[in-house]
């Protein structure tokens, strides 16, 4: 009886529209819009109702709702829309002349509710008619009306104009103090979508009166909030940190009222302040355990349970290892439904976070991009690839090469920052585009990187180094002179990257760009980490680019005290010293001493060595030649010298006999460096030698042990200093000739 009741109110709601329509079609009079909106409306609840009653079946093909009129059988498969009332709007003159502005924003509020898309002629109507004239209607409006007609314009994406803008803003400044908590979030959310932000008086005014209202937080409160932050203008620093405190104290009843939206626009809007609105540790912990406690992922749509992890990553919070098993469960069990735009942002955040997540949920992950690559946008292209290289995932062929073409076919729209991203992934994956991509690369890439960023440009050049392939000549000039004008704007990071990509591809510039790097370098030497002062120094020694004296001075200090702070490893030792060496520059003893004993320390760890310390100094004799050598085996030595016409003893080798860095890497020999460089003969010159020996600590099946366990060790570790310095005006040597313009240079380092 139930149902038989529901399906006879809902042909009787039908009849009555049928009725309207043939009213409205002879002449439309004052209210018929109105009445067909509240008739359809309860039509619809009517038909909800029919739906529980009966079931699915009902709503497609109910048994009792047979009739041959055809309205009626179009409400039964939910087909009636704004069209059906179309023809009741046609002409404005017509419509200006029956109905009242007031009915006119009810029409319009009627449609939002309704989800119709309105006309831009209906809305431009409401907006001339409601702030026209001495005595608007605006002016009579209460709070409430005044917030749905804006909150009903920004939602049918209409743009009021600046004349019912103003009139709106006069207005409601005067009755602000009777605004309630949802009238500020409706006129909030309004003016985050007009073209003009809001008049600051009234900005104040309402900023105001919602920290008045504002006791504990609700759904209401996040709304106030969300909406706030989505206007261009900035809002009260101390409002900010009171609603984000109320609601990360209240976020349990929020995230228990089922209100999803709230709770994810909640942690959205704290993406958007400075700082994520400075919560302390113990708000986290509140936001963390509401999310957990109330299990609320799994009432959160595609979309809000993505942005809710998004959030967590770009706010630099981890979640509790209970949350991020229910984001994993979630995304795991979602998975096949993602979007595209669903499924990049969960491998973003997951990198973002720097958290991998299961092989399963990749696995699953990589599937689903593999489904809808051909969706993919450029920048989701490229966040996707740098996604899966944060993570360490090595992605199967066909999916990378579904990628690969993916990004060959939008190339021409990728910007500075997608080009980079792409290219690092590739590089820090070790997996080599191919060729026709490469060349496309390199164009697209010489298009973009004057409007590219410092990282951008240095990522890029990072990742040809890394991957051992040669930029296009045309490509490595416009580098060379983006970084000659813009060197200042370079990170210590970004300079270390470009100047060690560079020297590992056997690019040389030009000396005003290695002396800008050098003024760059003193100029924020303080700022530069162990790894930075490493590729910086070593990449222009294999340049044949010698730095200052009195900045190597400055720069001895500042590695120390990165020694200090425990963030040298062995390499960045080594380097420094080699580089140092190849200068001809003498570290002080006790710094020789400090960086010896760290690099020592660091590599019994690394190796998992019992060692003991034997260090020596030793200068030759004034009555000799520097490391002259005594015995037959010596002399056998100089006289097959002599033969040779290199001189005797220690006399210093002809021109061209010392093999440059650059001729070595062209033999493909790799340079002398680190300890065991070969030392110039010069006068006063002191040998270091430091002797690390001992037994491994090593157990059988240790992965740490390179050498079998209780095998005996032996390490020497050579460092040569001179007793004087050369004169400050000493310059680089001869630079080698940039290679002929067109030359190609895509062909792998060898």
């Amino acid at each position: 009886m139930e149902v038989r009741a529901a399906v006879d109110d809902a042909i009787s709601k039908v009849v009555e529209l049928q009725s309207i329509f043939d009213e409205g079609a002879e002449s439309l009079q004052s209210g018929v819009c109105v009445r067909f909106g509240k008739t359809q409306k309860g039509l619809y609840e009517t038909l909800l109702n029919l739906k529980e009653l009966v079931g699915q079946e009902a709503q497609e093909e109910p048994a009792e709702a047979t009739s041959d009129n055809p309205l009626v059988q179009r409400f039964f498969r939910w087909e009636l829309s704004w069209s059906g009332l179309a023809h009741l709007l046609r002409d404005e003159a017509e419509v200006d002349a029956a109905l009242s502005p007031d009915t006119l924003a009810l029409v319009l509020l009627a449609m939002v509710r309704l989800k119709w898309k309105a006309s831009p002629q209906l809305a431009g109507l409401v907006a001339r008619r409601s702030a026209e004239g001495a005595s608007p209607t605006l002016s009579r409006m209460d709070p409430e009306e005044l917030s749905q007609l804006a909150w009903s314009f920004a939602r049918l994406r209409f743009q009021p104009g600046p004349d019912w803008q103003m009139a709106f803003e006069e207005h409601a400044l005067r009755c602000a103090f009777r605004f309630n908590l949802l009238h500020i979030s409706k006129t909030f959310f309004a003016f985050s979508r007009f073209r003009d932000p809001m008049a600051p008086d009234l900005w104040l005014a309402l900023q105001r009166r919602a920290r008045a209202l504002a006791v504990r937080g609700s759904d209401l409160v996040a709304s106030v909030f969300t909406n706030m932050v989505k206007t261009r203008l900035r809002a009260d620093p101390v409002l900010v940190k009171e609603l984000a405190g109320l609601l990360a104290r209240d976020l349990e009843a929020v995230c228990r009222s089922r209100d999803t939206m709230a709770a994810s626009n909640f942690l959205w809007a704290l993406t958007q302040v400075p700082r994520g609105a400075d919560l302390a540790a113990e708000q986290w912990a509140q936001i963390d355990g509401a999310f957990e406690g109330t299990g609320v992922l799994e009432s959160m749509r595609d979309q809000e349970l993505c942005i809710s992890l998004w959030a967590f990553a770009r706010l630099g919070q981890l979640p509790s290892p209970g949350l991020l098993r229910q984001f994993e469960a979630c995304v795991l069990d979602r998975v096949g439904s993602l979007s595209a735009t669903d499924l990049v942002t969960v491998v973003h955040a997951y990198a973002t976070l720097e958290h991998a997540p299961s092989p399963e949920l990749l696995e699953a992950l990589e599937r689903g991009v593999g489904r809808q690559t051909r969706k993919l946008s450029p920048r989701q292209v490229a966040n996707v690839l740098w996604g899966w290289a944060k993570l360490g995932h090595q992605p199967r062929r066909q999916a990378l090469e579904s990628l690969s073409a993916r990004a060959l076919e939008t190339l021409g729209k990728f910007s500075g920052q997608n080009l980079s991203n792409t290219l690092w992934a590739f590089a820090s994956l070790e997996r080599l585009p191919g060729e026709a991509f490469l060349e496309a690369f390199d164009a697209a890439a010489a298009r973009e990187l004057t409007r590219a960023s410092p990282q951008a440009h240095a990522n890029i050049m990072w990742s040809y180094a890394r991957l051992g392939v040669r930029p296009s000549a045309e490509l490595m000039d416009l580098s060379d002179e983006i970084m000659t004008v813009k060197i200042r704007a370079y990170s210590p990071l970004n300079i270390a990257h470009v100047v060690w990509a560079y020297a590992k591809l056997n690019h040389c510039p030009d000396i005003p760009l290695l002396e800008a790097c050098e003024e760059a370098i003193g100029s924020k030497f303080r700022q530069f980490n162990a790894r930075d002062f490493s590729n910086t120094l070593w990449g222009l020694r294999k340049m044949e680019y010698r730095l200052s004296f009195r900045l190597l001075q400055e720069i001895e200090g500042a590695f120390l005290d990165t020694l200090d702070r425990g963030g040298a490893t062995d390499q960045d030792i080594a380097l420094v010293m080699w580089a140092y060496a190849r200068s001809d520059f003498s570290l002080a003893q006790a710094s020789v001493d400090r960086l010896v004993a760290a690099a020592t320390e660091k590599l019994a760890a690394r190796f998992d060595l019992d060692f003991r310390l034997t260090s020596s100094s030793s200068r030759p004799s004034s009555g000799g030649p520097p490391n002259s050598r005594k015995g037959p085996k010596a002399e056998k030595g100089r006289r097959r010298r002599r033969r040779r016409g290199g001189g005797g003893g220690g006399a210093p080798p002809g021109p061209g006999r010392r093999r440059r860095p650059w001729a070595a890497a062209r033999r493909g020999r790799a340079d002398p460096g680190g300890f065991g460089f070969h030392p110039r003969a010069q006068e006063g010159r002191a040998q270091h030698t430091v002797v690390l020996s001992g037994r491994s600590r090593g157990r059988e099946g240790d992965a740490r042990a390179l050498v079998s366990p209780g095998a005996p060790l032996s390490l020497t570790l050579r460092r040569s200093t001179t007793s004087h310095a050369p004169s400050q005006g000493a310059r680089p040597r001869a630079v080698p000739a940039r290679a002929a313009p067109g030359a190609s240079s895509r062909a792998p380092l060898r």
